[in-house]
C-alpha cells in the first residue's frame, strides 16, 4: 500500500532505528542499570503482589436468615398484640351479662356495670346475621330476658355479630 505522499522508501543506513542500538543518544537505559548511570532502578519488592485471597465466608446466610425470621415474627407479634389491646373493649368481646356504653352513633364500648358509662346489658348474642336481620326480630328470644334493642356489628354486605341490649339492672 502506498501512502498519499508516494511509494515508500527502503530503510537505508542513514535513518535512525528505533529503538536506537545500545550507547547511542536516545535511547532509553536498559532496566536493571547503575541509578546513576540514568537507568531505572530495580523494582523494589519484586513489582505488583497479586492481591491477598478472602478467607471464606462463614456462617453469614443462615443467621442473617433466621434472624430476619425472627425480626418478622416479633413485628407481626407487636402488631398482634397492639390490635388486641385496642380491641379490648369492643362489642364484638362483650359476652352475655356485659354492660356497654354507647360510643357516638353506631359504636359500643364493653364497661363495668357498676359505672356510669354504663347505657346496656348484653342480654344475648346471635352470629351469622345480616344487617337486614339484625332488627329485633334476631332478639325475638331474647325478649323475655330484657331485650329491647339489637345492635349489629358487622361488614356491609356481609355477616356479623347481633347484641340483643336491655337495660342495666
Amino acid at each position: 500500500m502506498s501512502s498519499p505522499s508516494g511509494p515508500q522508501q527502503p530503510f537505508t543506513d542513514n535513518q535512525q532505528q528505533f529503538p536506537p542500538p545500545a550507547g547511542q543518544p536516545g535511547q532509553f537505559p536498559p532496566p536493571g542499570g547503575d541509578p546513576n548511570q540514568g537507568g531505572f532502578p530495580p523494582p523494589q519488592g519484586g513489582g505488583f503482589q497479586p492481591a491477598a485471597p478472602q478467607p471464606p465466608r462463614r456462617g453469614g446466610g443462615w443467621g442473617k436468615r433466621i434472624a430476619g425470621i425472627v425480626a418478622t415474627l416479633l413485628v407481626l407479634g407487636g402488631i398482634f398484640a397492639v390490635t388486641t389491646y385496642l380491641n379490648r373493649d369492643a362489642a364484638s368481646k362483650a359476652k352475655v351479662g356485659d354492660c356497654v356504653s354507647q360510643e357516638g352513633s353506631d359504636e359500643l364500648k364493653v364497661v363495668e356495670c357498676g359505672s356510669a358509662e354504663a347505657d346496656f346489658k348484653v342480654v344475648g348474642r346471635v352470629e351469622d346475621k345480616t344487617q337486614a336481620e339484625a332488627g329485633i326480630s334476631a332478639c325475638g328470644p331474647f325478649v323475655d330476658q330484657g331485650a329491647e334493642q339489637a345492635y349489629w356489628e358487622g361488614e356491609q354486605g356481609k355477616k356479623g355479630l347481633v347484641l340483643c341490649l336491655g337495660p342495666v339492672g
